[in-house]
């Protein structure tokens, strides 16, 4: 299974490497959860490859000479030189479904940034439609640099491949076909665990259940007795990268989790459940809503779920095919994200030409 992931990647040499850099100044990373260390873990650790300290820290308040934020409603305030990256790849809209006015710049405004990163040519039209509002725009510009998150997927296969076969050992799973459960949401109520395992419970298939690491909503009791009770179904740890995961697995369902967009990384087709709700969030004034799944996901009710497995599964070629275009439109140059956001902060700061050039605003 693992080199059948590994065969779905994009072809491609391994990026020239900068062994030096010209920043000399410490590289601070702003980051709330564990998901977001593993957003940024790549682009950190090319900056200690270049030679340029870094460290990450919780508190957002922390003085810094450069900041890189990738949190929902960053403040770069207490950095000299700010760089912003999207906390998810659908973060609060999904970037084909914004408009002057509803977008993500009126919830995380980038005019106090010096730079923000875009992960592809989907949210880089969606900044062009929603440019002419001075929130959008950093102090030198918005560039689409792709997805850091990712990198090591495609410029370190080889590592890539050996930690997905310690998963599949570490976990058990059988050779065969694989469905990810990976919700934005789950609780004793809302039952998406149950539904899950109720609907494909008895295919010939590996379930496996993965969720936020840094969920609170999600009680140890409710999964517990399916803990060796049924041999398909695998509980990850929710510790684990969940691109590691994707490279197991052969079909993701949610319900509008970013983890649709990031199996497209990997080719994998996802499907959301349109019978499941968002839960409402009364510390933030937000009731309870429908699910709003990006566009490339199949979207069915949840009577529907067995049978759009199986459609998948009986045609695994063709869904890839449709994966795979629109991975070329949510993410750009993969394997080569970090490399070229440190490119780009070096020569904003050096006073040097860009080696991507800025995303233009509409004329």
């Amino acid at each position: 299974m693992v080199m059948h992931v590994l065969q779905r990647l994009l072809p491609g040499a391994r990026p020239r490497l900068k062994t030096t850099s010209s920043i000399r100044q410490p590289i601070t990373f702003f980051c709330y959860t564990e998901t977001e260390d593993q957003n940024i873990g790549p682009l950190r650790r090319e900056a200690e490859r270049r030679g340029i300290a870094t460290r990450i820290t919780r508190d957002m308040a922390e003085a810094a000479r450069i900041g890189v934020y990738c949190s929902h409603h960053p403040d770069p305030r207490a950095a000299d030189f700010s760089v912003a990256l999207l906390h998810d790849v659908g973060q609060e809209y999904w970037p084909d479904e914004q408009t002057l006015e509803q977008n993500f710049w009126r919830e995380s405004p980038w005019d106090g940034f010096d730079i923000g990163v875009l992960p592809g040519p989907v949210w880089s039209r969606c900044w062009q439609r929603c440019a002419a509002l001075p929130i959008t725009r950093p102090r030198i510009g918005v560039f689409e640099l792709g997805w850091p998150k990712a990198d090591h997927v495609f410029n370190q296969r080889a590592d890539f491949a050996r930690t997905v076969a310690a998963l599949r050992q570490a976990t058990g799973i059988q050779q065969r076909p694989s469905v990810l459960l990976a919700p934005s949401w789950d609780t004793e109520d809302s039952g998406r665990f149950h539904d899950f395992v109720g609907a494909l419970g008895e295919l010939p298939v590996n379930l496996l259940v993965k969720y936020w690491p840094e969920h609170e909503l999600i009680r140890h009791e409710m999964i517990q007795p399916y803990r060796g009770a049924r041999r398909n179904v695998t509980i990850v740890d929710p510790k684990t990268n969940i691109l590691d995961c994707l490279g197991l697995v052969d079909i993701i369902v949610s319900d509008e989790s970013n983890c649709l967009a990031e199996a497209l990384l990997f080719e994998v087709p996802g499907i959301a459940v349109t019978d499941w709700t968002i839960p409402a969030l009364p510390h933030m004034g937000l009731p309870e809503r429908p699910c709003e799944p990006p566009y490339y996901a199949e979207k069915v009710p949840l009577a529907g779920l067995r049978p759009a497995v199986e459609r998948m599964l009986a045609d695994p070629r063709r869904y890839r095919r449709r994966a795979r275009r629109h991975r070329k439109e949510q993410f750009s140059h993969l394997g080569r994200s970090s490399a070229l956001i440190l490119d780009v902060m070096e020569a904003a700061l050096a006073g040097l030409p860009f080696p991507v050039p800025r995303i233009a605003p509409p004329a």
